[in-house]
């Protein structure tokens, strides 16, 4: 087809004498096995100015005219270069042929441009690529004069930048001219990348970015400003202010007593800073309907350990303890004991179980006593310590308030000091005396679960047994619950708005 057209235009040559100028394209050629493959990639995208598809040529060849005088083609002169004097015959700029061969599991392009001047050398390029696309690439980048950056960027829809100049969006081979570049990655969101690199024409720079999220920030404006906050069902903040979160969306719930609580889902940005306003709306229902509610914070551990001060009464009665000589039958009077009491407590539902209790009191005023002896003696110093274990019950809670009520087994040591009693006065020597009684008793109270870790407790305690003195006491402690498992915690239930 070529050769025909080539021989149309020479033959049009006596038809005119004068030259008809245009901008002189570029032919391609494509003489190897290869020809049909590397035309339609050339074609996929050809230059401006390239005529690539035997159409392209022939409506080029039928729009011009050949120069007069053609030079060495008819004058008497042998032609040293002929190929060149063709093209500058019929307005070419150059021709380039393109071949193809197999090589080591790739593809090896070679590029044969021959320029119509003959003051110009001709040029080869070649280039090694894994299938004929990606070597016509590299291919041509050399031919061009240039080099490729090859683009490797997550995530994909980052854009790659030269010199501050945008190339494109996300991975891929891009040109650029020889010498010292600036390359850059940007997205919206994240941080920036940039390389330095200093290419020749032809090589191929491989360059990696891998953006990491800026720091993704949460405004909290609301009021009342002593609410508590939670994201994503975890204990988040205390007040307002500005706090980092990952990028996505959140479930945040700001809440208050005595006021409507506030859920939202909250979209966070990466890079970007979230503004979240809330003004909680105050419960108009009267404190008999709040109780009707059991808080989050009351359900939200399992355990509580409690320390309380206590005040002991024990009342009078039989003693039955000591020595013969200073063996005290029984106290004339009551008294009244100072002391503190300890004990770790768990709890489900509705069933509570002190695992471990203990308490200790001291104190009170001599007080008369009855000997076995028939004598009048005095019973001083005076200290209980008491061991529980065990006691179980049951807790029935409403809104913030607990009430329990549990009982149980206790061991009860007493320890006081017996004397003789001589008319007004106690004669000889003290009798430090120790013993040990079995008792039973409980515990009415009631717990206020202030928040979710601390709770403050009035109680009281009773006990009594077989030959032992009653026994009253009145608690006022604080504890705090917690949570030895993740999955002992109880459901959270919903409070009503």
């Amino acid at each position: 087809m070529l050769s025909h057209a080539l021989l149309a235009a020479l033959l049009a040559l006596s038809a005119s004498s004068h030259v008809v100028r245009k901008p002189e394209p570029v032919v391609w050629r494509f003489p190897d096995e290869n020809a049909a493959t590397l035309r339609a990639a050339v074609s996929a995208k050809p230059p401006s100015g390239h005529l690539v598809t035997g159409a392209a040529i022939d409506g080029f060849l039928k729009t011009t005219t050949p120069t007069n005088p053609l030079g060495c083609i008819i004058d008497e002169v042998a032609c040293e270069e002929p190929d060149r004097a063709m093209l500058t015959a019929l307005g070419l700029a150059a021709r380039i042929d393109a071949t193809a061969e197999r090589a080591d599991g790739g593809m090896i392009v070679t590029l044969t441009l021959t320029p119509a001047d003959p003051a110009l050398r001709i040029q080869t390029h070649a280039a090694r690529g894994s299938d004929v696309g990606e070597a016509l690439r590299k291919a041509m980048s050399s031919l061009e004069g240039q080099a490729i950056v090859r683009a490797v960027v997550e995530p994909p829809t980052a854009t790659i930048m030269v010199d501050d100049a945008p190339l494109g969006v996300g991975p891929g081979d891009y040109g650029v001219g020889p010498g010292a570049h600036r390359v850059r990655a940007t997205q919206d969101g994240y941080d920036g990348n940039e390389v330095a690199i200093n290419v020749s024409p032809g090589d191929v720079a491989t360059v990696t970015f891998k953006l990491l999220p800026r720091a993704t920030r949460l405004r909290l404006v609301y009021a009342p400003t002593h609410a508590r906050v939670r994201l994503d069902g975890e204990r988040f903040a205390d007040s307002p202010g500005v706090y980092e979160v990952r990028p996505g969306p959140h479930a945040l719930r700001i809440s208050a007593d005595g006021y409507r609580t506030d859920d939202q889902t909250v979209d966070c940005l990466a890079g970007r800073e979230t503004e979240v306003r809330a003004d909680l709306e105050g419960l108009a229902a009267d404190f008999a309907d709040r109780l009707g509610d059991v808080h989050p914070d009351v359900r939200r551990h399992a355990w509580i350990a409690r320390l309380a001060g206590r005040m002991t009464w024990v009342s009078d009665g039989e003693v039955g303890a000591g020595p013969d000589t200073f063996f005290v039958k029984a106290v004339d009077d009551s008294e009244t004991l100072g002391g503190f009491d300890a004990g770790l407590t768990w709890r489900s539902r509705f069933l509570e179980v002190e695992a471990l209790g203990l308490s200790y009191s001291t104190g009170g005023d001599p007080q008369k006593s009855s000997l076995r002896s028939g004598a009048q003696g005095e019973f001083d110093k005076l200290s209980r310590l008491q061991l529980r274990g065990a006691w179980v019950g049951l807790h029935y809670p409403r809104w913030r308030f607990d009430p329990y009520l549990r009982g149980g087994a206790a061991a009860v040591r007493e320890s006081f000091v017996s004397k003789i009693r001589l008319g007004t006065a106690a004669r000889g020597s003290d009798e430090s005396i120790n013993h040990w009684l079995l008792t039973f008793g409980g515990e009415l109270g009631v717990r206020h679960q202030i928040n979710d870790e601390w709770v403050i407790n009035v109680a009281g305690q009773f006990d009594a047994g077989p030959s032992t003195r009653p026994s009253a006491a009145f608690l006022v402690g604080a504890g705090r619950s917690f949570s030895l498992f993740e999955d002992e915690t109880p459901p959270k239930p919903e409070l009503k708005p």
